[in-house]
């Protein structure tokens, strides 16, 4: 099966932004560099993790969009990325057409994948709304194999009591910096939600929003030491 959806490339751009800054670098788990793209239920989701964050991003899709799942390589999405029209009519109406093909069947033992087995993913950027626009087209495989289901660690509801919240925990400085991406204008803040007091807490995640609700964030906290020593001591 295959399917087709249309977003505004701003759109794409702050999806892709904010998902990218969580997938991990690391080539040897390909599926961890990806960026999950889901269509359903009227709305675009995209996921990333590297195993110490998650960040799940979402923006309004067509009523007749077609709905299904694919992974986008980090090299896909960081052309993506920087494709672009350079007319000035294209910096107010450039739309982007992300068309993916699911995979069939496996490759013969010993051959080489090709887009017919693993999938294929292809983005239109075109300079505008229309058929007779200009447009930037690219075509790539899916990345192979399963995406590990870190949405399902994101509650149903926050709790937002401020009762028996931890008071100190430590945070990698490069994810808060990262999550500067999940907001929609640079003047927005970001909520923060720490995790309650109990056994275990740090290794309970703290859980970041955005401002419209569109994006969020699972940041593993780092381990808290009695030899950590306070400022001026």
């Amino acid at each position: 099966m295959s399917g087709t959806v249309r977003l505004s490339a701003d759109n794409v751009r702050w999806l892709l932004r904010g998902a990218l800054a969580a997938a991990s670098k690391d080539d040897v788990t390909p599926v961890l560099c990806a960026v999950k793209w889901t269509v359903a239920d009227g709305r675009v989701t995209v996921l990333a993790t590297d195993r110490y964050r998650v960040h799940q991003l979402f923006a309004p899709a067509a009523p007749n969009a077609d709905e299904g799942e694919f992974l986008m390589s980090r090299h896909q999405a960081e052309l993506l990325l920087r494709t672009k029209h350079s007319s000035a009519r294209a910096n107010v109406g450039e739309v982007v057409d992300l068309t993916w093909t699911d995979p069939v069947g496996t490759a013969p033992f010993g051959e080489r994948s090709t887009r017919a087995v693993t999938g294929s993913i292809r983005f239109d950027v075109l300079e505008f709304d229309s058929p007779e626009a200009d447009q930037i087209t690219h075509v790539s495989q899916q990345v192979r194999g399963n995406f590990p289901p870190v949405a399902r660690l994101f509650p149903d509801s926050a709790d937002a009591s401020d009762e028996g919240r931890l008071s100190m925990f430590a945070l990698n400085p490069e994810f808060l910096s990262a999550m500067r991406h999940l907001r929609t204008h640079p003047s927005q803040p970001l909520r923060f939600i720490t995790p309650k007091q109990q056994e275990h807490a740090n290794k309970l995640p703290v859980i970041v929003e955005n401002v419209d609700g569109t994006a969020r964030a699972l940041i593993q906290p780092n381990m808290l030491f009695d030899s950590w020593k306070r400022y001026g001591a």
